[in-house]
Protein backbone atom coordinates (compact mmCIF):
# COMPACT_ATOMS: atom_id res chain seq x y z
CA UNK A 1 0.00 0.00 0.00
CA UNK A 2 1.26 3.45 -0.74
CA UNK A 3 1.36 6.46 1.92
CA UNK A 4 0.93 9.85 1.01
CA UNK A 5 -0.27 13.27 2.16
CA UNK A 6 -2.13 15.42 0.12
CA UNK A 7 -4.70 18.09 1.09
CA UNK A 8 -6.79 17.65 -1.46
CA UNK A 9 -7.47 13.64 -1.08
CA UNK A 10 -8.49 14.94 2.55
CA UNK A 11 -10.98 17.64 1.62
CA UNK A 12 -12.02 15.07 -1.29
CA UNK A 13 -12.99 12.64 1.32
CA UNK A 14 -14.66 15.03 3.40
CA UNK A 15 -16.55 16.40 0.77
CA UNK A 16 -17.26 12.99 -0.56
CA UNK A 17 -18.73 11.73 2.71
CA UNK A 18 -21.02 15.00 3.09
CA UNK A 19 -22.33 14.25 0.18
CA UNK A 20 -22.69 10.63 0.40
CA UNK A 21 -25.30 10.94 3.28
CA UNK A 22 -27.10 14.03 2.03
CA UNK A 23 -25.88 16.52 5.07
CA UNK A 24 -23.43 19.28 5.01
CA UNK A 25 -19.86 18.68 5.76
CA UNK A 26 -20.33 20.17 8.96
CA UNK A 27 -23.02 17.75 9.76
CA UNK A 28 -20.67 15.09 9.30
CA UNK A 29 -18.03 16.19 11.58
CA UNK A 30 -20.63 16.29 14.23
CA UNK A 31 -21.15 12.43 14.08
CA UNK A 32 -19.00 10.78 16.91
CA UNK A 33 -16.53 8.22 16.35
CA UNK A 34 -17.72 4.55 16.11
CA UNK A 35 -15.39 3.24 18.84
CA UNK A 36 -12.67 5.27 20.56
CA UNK A 37 -9.25 3.69 21.85
CA UNK A 38 -6.56 4.77 24.29
CA UNK A 39 -2.53 3.87 24.66
CA UNK A 40 0.10 4.18 26.41
CA UNK A 41 2.96 2.37 26.76
CA UNK A 42 5.38 2.42 29.33
CA UNK A 43 2.90 3.60 32.35
CA UNK A 44 4.83 3.80 35.11
CA UNK A 45 7.83 2.02 34.03
CA UNK A 46 8.14 2.64 37.54
CA UNK A 47 7.14 0.53 40.82
CA UNK A 48 4.73 2.93 42.29
CA UNK A 49 2.70 1.44 45.25
CA UNK A 50 2.03 1.23 49.24
CA UNK A 51 4.01 -1.42 50.31
CA UNK A 52 3.48 -1.60 53.80
CA UNK A 53 1.18 -4.37 53.69
CA UNK A 54 4.83 -6.24 52.69
CA UNK A 55 4.83 -8.88 55.60
CA UNK A 56 8.53 -7.50 56.11
CA UNK A 57 7.84 -4.26 56.21
CA UNK A 58 8.89 -1.78 59.41
CA UNK A 59 8.39 1.82 60.39
CA UNK A 60 11.08 3.32 59.05
CA UNK A 61 11.42 1.41 55.99
CA UNK A 62 10.94 3.39 52.51
CA UNK A 63 7.98 3.16 50.61
CA UNK A 64 6.78 3.25 46.68
CA UNK A 65 4.62 5.87 46.43
CA UNK A 66 3.76 9.60 47.70
CA UNK A 67 1.47 12.22 47.83
CA UNK A 68 3.27 13.90 44.43
CA UNK A 69 2.96 10.26 42.55
CA UNK A 70 -0.87 10.05 43.92
CA UNK A 71 -1.72 13.55 42.73
CA UNK A 72 0.03 13.02 39.83
CA UNK A 73 -1.72 9.67 38.46
CA UNK A 74 -5.03 10.78 39.26
CA UNK A 75 -4.80 13.96 37.00
CA UNK A 76 -3.12 11.66 34.20
CA UNK A 77 -5.65 8.69 34.52
CA UNK A 78 -8.86 10.96 35.22
CA UNK A 79 -7.71 12.92 32.07
CA UNK A 80 -7.34 9.71 30.25
CA UNK A 81 -10.22 8.34 31.30
CA UNK A 82 -12.41 11.59 30.08
CA UNK A 83 -11.68 10.90 26.62
CA UNK A 84 -14.40 8.23 26.47
CA UNK A 85 -12.50 5.51 25.60
CA UNK A 86 -12.95 2.63 27.67
CA UNK A 87 -10.08 -0.13 26.60
CA UNK A 88 -6.40 1.11 27.22
CA UNK A 89 -3.51 -0.21 25.48
CA UNK A 90 0.04 -0.65 27.61
CA UNK A 91 2.15 -1.74 25.43
CA UNK A 92 4.83 -3.23 28.17
CA UNK A 93 6.81 -1.59 31.21
CA UNK A 94 4.24 -1.26 33.35
CA UNK A 95 6.73 -1.35 36.41
CA UNK A 96 10.70 -1.07 37.07
CA UNK A 97 10.66 -4.60 38.09
CA UNK A 98 14.16 -5.07 39.16
CA UNK A 99 12.98 -7.35 41.71
CA UNK A 100 14.78 -9.55 43.76
CA UNK A 101 17.23 -7.39 44.53
CA UNK A 102 17.87 -4.89 47.24
CA UNK A 103 20.01 -2.09 46.76
CA UNK A 104 19.78 -0.47 49.60
CA UNK A 105 19.85 -3.08 52.03
CA UNK A 106 16.04 -1.92 53.37
CA UNK A 107 15.04 -5.80 53.72
CA UNK A 108 10.89 -4.19 52.02
CA UNK A 109 10.85 -7.86 50.67
CA UNK A 110 12.92 -10.04 52.46
CA UNK A 111 16.14 -10.96 52.27
CA UNK A 112 17.72 -11.53 48.89
CA UNK A 113 20.83 -13.46 50.12
CA UNK A 114 19.96 -16.93 48.38
CA UNK A 115 18.19 -17.33 45.09
CA UNK A 116 15.22 -18.75 47.19
CA UNK A 117 14.95 -15.42 48.89
CA UNK A 118 15.52 -13.50 45.90
CA UNK A 119 12.80 -15.60 44.11
CA UNK A 120 10.27 -14.98 47.21
CA UNK A 121 10.92 -11.25 46.82
CA UNK A 122 10.37 -11.26 43.22
CA UNK A 123 6.69 -12.87 44.05
CA UNK A 124 6.09 -10.37 46.96
CA UNK A 125 6.96 -7.43 44.67
CA UNK A 126 4.55 -8.48 42.35
CA UNK A 127 2.11 -9.25 44.81
CA UNK A 128 2.43 -5.70 45.93
CA UNK A 129 2.72 -3.25 42.24
CA UNK A 130 0.67 -5.87 40.14
CA UNK A 131 -2.88 -5.22 41.67
CA UNK A 132 -2.15 -2.05 42.83
CA UNK A 133 -1.23 -1.25 38.79
CA UNK A 134 -4.99 -2.97 37.95
CA UNK A 135 -7.00 -1.34 40.34
CA UNK A 136 -6.02 2.64 39.09
CA UNK A 137 -7.43 1.01 35.44
CA UNK A 138 -10.31 -0.49 37.54
CA UNK A 139 -12.06 2.31 39.41
CA UNK A 140 -12.07 3.86 36.08
CA UNK A 141 -14.13 1.25 34.61
CA UNK A 142 -11.02 1.09 31.95
CA UNK A 143 -10.18 -2.55 30.46
CA UNK A 144 -6.30 -2.39 30.73
CA UNK A 145 -4.58 -4.35 27.62
CA UNK A 146 -1.04 -4.67 28.46
CA UNK A 147 1.84 -6.10 26.68
CA UNK A 148 5.12 -7.64 28.09
CA UNK A 149 7.86 -5.14 28.27
CA UNK A 150 11.39 -5.60 29.43
CA UNK A 151 11.10 -4.37 32.56
CA UNK A 152 8.51 -6.48 33.52
CA UNK A 153 10.81 -9.43 33.12
CA UNK A 154 13.47 -7.75 35.08
CA UNK A 155 14.79 -5.33 32.58
CA UNK A 156 17.82 -6.02 30.31
CA UNK A 157 20.20 -7.84 29.59
CA UNK A 158 19.51 -10.77 30.03
CA UNK A 159 22.77 -13.26 30.23
CA UNK A 160 22.25 -17.02 29.81
CA UNK A 161 22.52 -18.67 33.02
CA UNK A 162 22.38 -15.35 34.90
CA UNK A 163 19.92 -14.49 37.69
CA UNK A 164 17.44 -12.67 35.57
CA UNK A 165 17.43 -15.01 32.94
CA UNK A 166 16.96 -18.27 34.84
CA UNK A 167 13.29 -16.21 35.98
CA UNK A 168 12.31 -15.10 33.02
CA UNK A 169 9.35 -17.72 33.07
CA UNK A 170 8.29 -17.04 36.92
CA UNK A 171 8.25 -13.52 35.58
CA UNK A 172 5.72 -14.10 32.85
CA UNK A 173 3.96 -16.31 34.88
CA UNK A 174 3.34 -13.27 37.29
CA UNK A 175 2.52 -11.21 34.42
CA UNK A 176 0.04 -13.47 33.42
CA UNK A 177 -1.08 -13.93 36.50
CA UNK A 178 -2.52 -10.91 37.25
CA UNK A 179 -3.10 -9.43 33.54
CA UNK A 180 -4.38 -12.29 31.50
CA UNK A 181 -5.73 -14.61 34.08
CA UNK A 182 -2.65 -17.17 33.37
CA UNK A 183 -3.94 -16.97 30.30
CA UNK A 184 -7.24 -17.77 30.28
CA UNK A 185 -8.68 -14.36 29.87
CA UNK A 186 -8.63 -14.09 26.01
CA UNK A 187 -9.88 -16.75 24.10
CA UNK A 188 -7.17 -16.46 21.27
CA UNK A 189 -3.27 -17.22 21.94
CA UNK A 190 -0.59 -19.04 21.01
CA UNK A 191 0.97 -22.08 22.20
CA UNK A 192 4.61 -22.37 23.17
CA UNK A 193 6.35 -19.95 26.01
CA UNK A 194 4.15 -17.11 24.99
CA UNK A 195 0.52 -18.79 25.76
CA UNK A 196 -0.39 -16.92 28.77
CA UNK A 197 1.11 -13.39 27.40
CA UNK A 198 0.02 -13.06 24.00
CA UNK A 199 -3.50 -12.81 22.36
CA UNK A 200 -6.01 -11.60 20.03
CA UNK A 201 -9.18 -9.95 21.16
CA UNK A 202 -11.69 -8.28 19.43
CA UNK A 203 -12.49 -4.37 20.81
CA UNK A 204 -15.80 -3.68 18.77
CA UNK A 205 -16.68 -5.19 15.81
CA UNK A 206 -14.63 -3.28 12.78
CA UNK A 207 -11.11 -3.48 15.24
CA UNK A 208 -8.82 -6.34 16.21
CA UNK A 209 -5.89 -5.76 18.72
CA UNK A 210 -3.19 -8.35 18.83
CA UNK A 211 -0.50 -8.59 21.61
CA UNK A 212 2.55 -9.90 21.48
CA UNK A 213 5.11 -10.83 23.52
CA UNK A 214 8.54 -10.36 22.01
CA UNK A 215 11.01 -11.54 24.89
CA UNK A 216 11.74 -15.21 23.51
CA UNK A 217 14.07 -17.29 25.70
CA UNK A 218 16.41 -19.56 23.90
CA UNK A 219 19.93 -21.10 24.94
CA UNK A 220 21.64 -18.03 24.18
CA UNK A 221 19.61 -15.38 26.06
CA UNK A 222 16.48 -13.32 26.09
CA UNK A 223 16.01 -12.44 22.15
CA UNK A 224 13.95 -9.55 21.11
CA UNK A 225 11.65 -12.46 18.61
CA UNK A 226 8.22 -14.10 18.24
CA UNK A 227 9.35 -17.81 18.46
CA UNK A 228 8.00 -19.88 15.67
CA UNK A 229 5.05 -20.76 17.82
CA UNK A 230 4.33 -17.16 17.87
CA UNK A 231 4.97 -16.49 14.90
CA UNK A 232 2.74 -19.10 13.19
CA UNK A 233 0.04 -17.85 15.64
CA UNK A 234 -0.15 -14.40 14.38
CA UNK A 235 -0.37 -15.55 10.84
CA UNK A 236 -3.05 -17.16 11.39
CA UNK A 237 -4.87 -15.18 13.24
CA UNK A 238 -4.46 -11.90 10.49
CA UNK A 239 -5.49 -14.58 7.71
CA UNK A 240 -8.39 -15.09 10.21
CA UNK A 241 -8.93 -11.55 10.56
CA UNK A 242 -8.64 -10.72 6.64
CA UNK A 243 -11.08 -13.44 6.15
CA UNK A 244 -13.43 -12.29 8.26
CA UNK A 245 -12.81 -8.54 6.93
CA UNK A 246 -11.73 -6.80 9.75
CA UNK A 247 -11.31 -3.11 9.04
CA UNK A 248 -8.96 -2.15 11.54
CA UNK A 249 -6.09 -4.79 12.88
CA UNK A 250 -3.77 -2.90 15.11
CA UNK A 251 -0.88 -5.06 16.60
CA UNK A 252 0.86 -3.81 19.65
CA UNK A 253 4.13 -5.06 20.69
CA UNK A 254 7.16 -3.21 23.29
CA UNK A 255 9.87 -2.96 20.51
CA UNK A 256 9.77 -0.91 17.79
CA UNK A 257 10.46 -2.77 14.40
CA UNK A 258 11.41 -0.06 12.29
CA UNK A 259 14.89 2.36 12.94
CA UNK A 260 15.34 5.27 13.12
CA UNK A 261 13.26 6.55 16.08
CA UNK A 262 13.41 8.77 18.80
CA UNK A 263 14.44 7.98 22.47
CA UNK A 264 14.73 9.53 25.98
CA UNK A 265 16.28 7.33 28.80
CA UNK A 266 16.27 4.47 27.13
CA UNK A 267 18.64 1.34 26.16
CA UNK A 268 16.77 1.69 22.75
CA UNK A 269 16.02 -1.83 22.22
CA UNK A 270 14.51 -2.87 19.09
CA UNK A 271 12.81 -5.79 17.33
CA UNK A 272 15.44 -8.23 16.03
CA UNK A 273 15.41 -8.40 11.98
CA UNK A 274 13.87 -4.99 11.66
CA UNK A 275 11.41 -4.94 8.50
CA UNK A 276 13.21 -8.04 7.33
CA UNK A 277 11.58 -9.91 10.75
CA UNK A 278 9.36 -12.30 10.26
CA UNK A 279 6.55 -10.48 12.21
CA UNK A 280 7.04 -7.63 10.08
CA UNK A 281 6.60 -9.47 7.08
CA UNK A 282 3.41 -10.98 8.46
CA UNK A 283 2.12 -7.32 9.33
CA UNK A 284 2.94 -6.66 5.54
CA UNK A 285 1.39 -9.36 3.66
CA UNK A 286 -2.07 -8.98 6.10
CA UNK A 287 -2.41 -5.81 5.17
CA UNK A 288 -2.12 -4.85 9.64
CA UNK A 289 -3.12 -1.34 9.98
CA UNK A 290 -1.16 -0.01 13.10
CA UNK A 291 2.04 -1.24 15.03
CA UNK A 292 2.20 0.34 18.56
CA UNK A 293 5.21 0.28 20.69
CA UNK A 294 7.00 1.30 23.63
CA UNK A 295 10.59 0.90 24.99
CA UNK A 296 11.74 4.37 23.94
CA UNK A 297 10.00 7.04 26.11
CA UNK A 298 9.83 9.27 22.86
CA UNK A 299 7.40 10.04 20.03
CA UNK A 300 7.68 8.70 16.52
CA UNK A 301 5.76 7.97 13.52
CA UNK A 302 6.57 6.31 10.54
CA UNK A 303 4.79 5.65 7.38
CA UNK A 304 6.25 2.90 4.96
CA UNK A 305 5.68 2.78 1.20
CA UNK A 306 4.05 -1.12 2.71
CA UNK A 307 3.29 -2.27 5.97
CA UNK A 308 1.67 -1.10 9.10
CA UNK A 309 1.89 2.65 10.28
CA UNK A 310 4.78 1.96 13.23
CA UNK A 311 4.28 4.65 15.98
CA UNK A 312 6.42 4.58 19.22
CA UNK A 313 4.97 6.72 21.56
CA UNK A 314 4.92 6.81 25.71
CA UNK A 315 7.17 8.27 27.95
CA UNK A 316 8.55 8.51 31.80
CA UNK A 317 5.93 9.41 34.43
CA UNK A 318 8.90 10.08 36.96
CA UNK A 319 10.14 12.45 34.42
CA UNK A 320 7.14 14.18 33.86
CA UNK A 321 7.10 12.83 30.35
CA UNK A 322 4.33 10.80 30.18
CA UNK A 323 1.37 10.89 26.97
CA UNK A 324 -1.36 9.07 26.06
CA UNK A 325 -2.60 8.60 22.38
CA UNK A 326 -6.26 8.61 21.80
CA UNK A 327 -7.60 6.49 18.36
CA UNK A 328 -10.97 7.41 16.95
CA UNK A 329 -12.87 4.70 14.57
CA UNK A 330 -14.80 6.80 11.81
CA UNK A 331 -15.71 3.97 9.59
CA UNK A 332 -13.09 3.74 7.38
CA UNK A 333 -11.09 6.99 8.34
CA UNK A 334 -9.00 6.50 11.90
CA UNK A 335 -7.87 9.91 13.71
CA UNK A 336 -5.19 9.47 16.31
CA UNK A 337 -3.70 12.26 18.70
CA UNK A 338 -1.22 12.20 21.49
CA UNK A 339 -1.93 14.35 24.12
CA UNK A 340 0.69 15.82 27.12
CA UNK A 341 0.58 17.67 30.22
CA UNK A 342 2.05 20.52 31.66
CA UNK A 343 4.45 19.52 34.50
CA UNK A 344 7.07 20.03 36.50
CA UNK A 345 9.79 17.86 38.17
CA UNK A 346 11.28 20.13 41.13
CA UNK A 347 14.70 19.54 42.23
CA UNK A 348 14.74 17.23 45.69
CA UNK A 349 17.55 15.23 47.47
CA UNK A 350 14.76 12.96 47.97
CA UNK A 351 14.15 10.13 45.66
CA UNK A 352 11.31 7.38 44.94
CA UNK A 353 12.57 3.96 46.33
CA UNK A 354 12.74 1.08 44.07
CA UNK A 355 14.57 -2.01 44.89
CA UNK A 356 17.32 -1.76 42.59
CA UNK A 357 16.96 2.45 41.48
CA UNK A 358 15.63 5.61 42.69
CA UNK A 359 12.91 7.45 40.50
CA UNK A 360 12.67 11.44 41.24
CA UNK A 361 10.65 12.52 44.23
CA UNK A 362 8.05 15.07 42.96
CA UNK A 363 7.00 15.16 39.10
CA UNK A 364 3.99 17.51 39.34
CA UNK A 365 1.36 17.58 36.28
CA UNK A 366 -0.53 20.10 36.26
CA UNK A 367 -4.65 19.03 35.20
CA UNK A 368 -5.84 19.50 31.07
CA UNK A 369 -3.88 17.80 28.60
CA UNK A 370 -3.74 18.87 25.03
CA UNK A 371 -2.61 17.82 21.92
CA UNK A 372 1.05 17.45 20.55
CA UNK A 373 0.37 15.80 17.61
CA UNK A 374 -2.11 14.14 15.12
CA UNK A 375 -2.98 12.27 12.30
CA UNK A 376 -5.46 11.38 10.40
CA UNK A 377 -5.46 8.06 7.83
CA UNK A 378 -7.99 6.20 5.79
CA UNK A 379 -8.35 2.24 6.17
CA UNK A 380 -6.63 1.82 2.30
CA UNK A 381 -3.24 3.29 4.02
CA UNK A 382 -3.71 7.16 2.89
CA UNK A 383 -2.66 9.73 5.44
CA UNK A 384 -4.62 12.60 5.02
CA UNK A 385 -2.93 15.03 7.74
CA UNK A 386 0.00 15.10 10.33
CA UNK A 387 1.56 16.89 12.58
CA UNK A 388 3.76 17.89 15.97
CA UNK A 389 5.03 15.16 17.62
CA UNK A 390 3.58 12.91 14.50
CA UNK A 391 4.85 14.76 11.71
CA UNK A 392 7.47 13.07 9.69
CA UNK A 393 10.63 12.40 11.57
CA UNK A 394 13.43 14.20 9.70
CA UNK A 395 16.93 12.71 10.48
CA UNK A 396 19.91 15.00 11.37
CA UNK A 397 23.45 13.63 10.13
Amino acid sequence: MVRRTTVATALALFVALGAASGTSTHAVADIGPDYIFVSTPDLLNTDVADVTSSPYWQPGMPNSTNRYYKAGLTVFLDDLAAQGATDVLVAGDLVEGRWGFDSHDTGVFGPVDTRAHRQSAIRLAAREYYPTYKQRFKTRNLNLLPAVGDHDIGDNPWPAGGFKYDQVPMRKELFARYFTANGTRFADHPTGQHAATAYAVQLAPEVLLITLDEFHRTSAGIQSQLGQAQLDWLRATLAEANTRGVDWIIVQGHLPVLQPVRFRHSSNLSFDGGEASGLWRAMVAADVDLYLNGEVHDNTTITPETGPVQISHGGLFHYGQAVYMTGKVYGERLDLEIRGFETTVVPSDRFLWQTDRRANWQPVYNPGSFGIGSMSLTKDGEVLSRDGVMAPYEVTP
